[in-house]
């Protein structure tokens, strides 16, 4: 398959993702040290500002529920697969701006939040893969939509997609996977795990910050992290009224424990199912690293979407030479593309 053309932002995606992290710890550091007089007038402005935010940005799909709690799903399209997009941790639906549109063409393509993201409610359970891949079946199964799927999954999304086909392996007909998680990544780069933890402790931080209302006061201040127009506007708003922080952290601190529930499933062969793999062509920018220890941080990663493409007989790997780990936001027609792809050997499997 042709790789697109396709005209890179000014500003790498990778760079961006740092300055979303330095304003996270710059308003956290702020909001530790406001005085109470300050704390208090932000909380009763947040009375205001909190309601406005969630009332001109609604749900753009169904709220389903999915045993005492609901989660938003949106779907558009019509035609067999019906494609399920599922975004990295600390992201939700609006993240496949950019794709979804693109690939309703050719299928069925449904975005959702997991609990506790987006628009859904929180979950009372864990956030761990296994618990997020129940809440996912049950979600589709209530809102009717109906197998086979092809799963497209970032990151941790690719966590869930992978024990998803292991756990329903008749749902599963196809899979991309865009830089994905693999199980064995923080025996094999212990950076990730500590840049994990690190991410933990400032949402933690955030959320207080959300909660005394200072992110609902100027949300336009929020760093767009590559997304643009209406998609930007509800992006900022999630974070600025509903539960991200919270869950972010609560997902950050479970990724160890979903990384050891892929490893017992053992899911090392998923046959002759179509896969393909998009990897970063460009290196993650991980703070603290000389460059040899980055250029080794990258050879290991490398080495781990390799394995992750020799997972299916019928598989290829994709470097996206454009892009850094947000691929679906540098770089979204080469994923559209990848998904129409593997859509088509899919129909064509029977």
């Amino acid at each position: 398959m042709e790789i697109p053309e396709f005209e890179p932002k000014a500003e790498d995606e990778s760079e961006r993702s740092i300055t979303l992290l330095k304003w996270f710890a710059k308003v956290a550091m702020g909001a530790f040290v406001m005085t109470s007089a300050v704390s208090m007038g932000i909380w009763g402005a947040s009375y205001y500002y909190k309601p406005k935010l969630t009332q001109a940005f609604p749900a753009p799909g169904r709220m389903v529920d999915v045993g005492g709690y609901e989660m938003h799903i949106q779907c558009m399209g019509q035609g067999e697969p019906t494609v399920v997009l599922e975004a990295d941790h600390h992201d939700f639906s609006v993240q496949w701006a950019m794709v979804q549109p693109e690939v309703a063409r050719y299928s069925r393509v449904c975005v959702y939040d997991r609990a506790g993201m987006g628009w859904s409610s929180p979950s009372p359970k864990p956030r761990t893969s296994s618990h997020m891949v129940d809440e996912l079946h049950a979600l589709l199964q209530n809102a009717g939509e109906t197998a086979p799927y092809v799963m497209v999954g970032h990151f941790l999304g690719g966590l869930n997609a992978r024990l998803y086909a292991h756990r329903f392996p008749q749902e599963v007909k196809g899979m991309v996977l865009l830089d994905a998680a693999h199980e064995d990544q923080h025996n094999n780069i212990p950076e990730l795990e500590d840049a994990s933890r690190k991410s933990a402790l400032l949402f933690n931080v955030m959320q207080w910050a959300q909660k005394l209302g200072a992110l609902a006061v100027t949300p336009e201040a929020i760093p767009d992290k590559g997304l643009n127009g209406e998609a930007l506007q509800r992006y900022r708003a999630i974070l600025a009224t509903k539960h991200y922080f919270e869950t972010a952290k609560d997902e950050a601190d479970a990724l160890p424990d979903s990384l050891k529930e892929l490893q017992q499933a053992q899911m090392s062969d998923l046959g002759r199912m179509p896969l393909i793999v998009v990897s970063r062509g460009m290196k993650a920018e991980m703070p603290g690293l000389s460059t040899s220890q980055s250029g080794e941080f990258e050879s290991r990663w490398n080495q781990l979407q390799q394995e992750l493409a020799q997972l299916s007989t019928n598989s290829r790997q994709i470097r996206a030479l454009r892009s850094g780990h947000y691929i679906h936001l540098s770089e979204p027609q080469l994923v559209v593309r990848a998904v129409r792809e593997v859509l088509l050997q899919v129909r064509k499997q029977g």
